[in-house]
């Protein structure tokens, strides 16, 4: 029986299933309006260039740590569509060279606060990905290696608010941008790693009920955040 065709692009697109999939683009749309509202000071059309980059953003990061894991993850996940052959690392670069470009397409035109904060945001990601230079130190240490990457979130909510400022610097408001995106990583690490993977192992490394009150107070403080967050920019809008 003769094997049939694959279709172009079908690779990848397993890959994406299986790696990056629509729940992340639900989650990331909802931060993107929300970020990009509290920077502009209500709702504005500009949020969906803003969760397209952002989307984008965090596809690069998925693919940096696919690079980053791929040795490991031969061993741990051979039937992934990545080291089951069916997707190559050359055609991930592709990908991530398509999502950088989109990313300076949002961010370039939007003036010099957007791109910086834009630079600053691609600078921090490739020290994560060389681990801070720490030779590997961090790696299997479940609270520091979270701790050591979420602030790579709160950047990214301060390069969307500013998105939503336009030329007109975030300033101060900085800091409540990059607290809400900080606590929503470590929150959705948290809730992830509560006692699944062994090596990764909040459960593992505090005991069950300290990860879950550390859990509980990052949602407490991650509720204040949000509501400064929301209260000037989506909750203005519709009252």
């Amino acid at each position: 029986m003769r094997r049939r065709p694959r279709l172009p692009g079908a690779d990848v697109t397993a890959w994406f299933l299986e790696r990056y999939p629509p729940a992340n683009a639900a989650l990331l749309l909802v931060v993107a309006v929300v970020v990009h509202a509290f920077g502009h000071g209500g709702l504005a059309p500009g949020a969906l260039a803003a969760f397209a980059g952002l989307w984008c953003f965090y596809l690069l990061v998925r693919i940096v740590d696919e690079h980053k894991d791929y040795a490991d993850d031969l061993v741990a996940h051979p039937e992934r569509a990545l080291q089951s052959g069916r997707v190559t690392l050359g055609r991930l670069r592709l990908v991530a060279a398509a999502a950088l470009a989109v990313q300076a397409a949002v961010a370039l035109p939007a003036g010099r606060a957007a791109s910086g904060w834009w630079l600053i945001l691609l600078g921090w990601l490739c020290w994560a990905a060389q681990d801070f230079f720490t030779g590997g130190r961090l790696e299997g240490r479940p609270l520091l290696y979270p701790l050591a990457h979420v602030p790579l979130s709160g950047l990214a909510c301060v390069w969307v608010a500013q998105l939503g400022a336009g030329e007109h610097p975030v300033g101060l408001s900085a800091w409540k941008a990059f607290a809400f995106g900080t606590l929503l990583a470590l929150a959705v690490d948290l809730a992830r790693k509560l006692g699944s993977d062994p090596d990764r192992s909040y459960g593992r490394a505090l005991g069950a009920f300290r990860a879950r009150a550390l859990l509980a107070g990052v949602l407490s403080a991650l509720a204040g955040t949000g509501a400064a967050v929301v209260q000037p920019g989506v909750w203005k809008a519709l009252t």
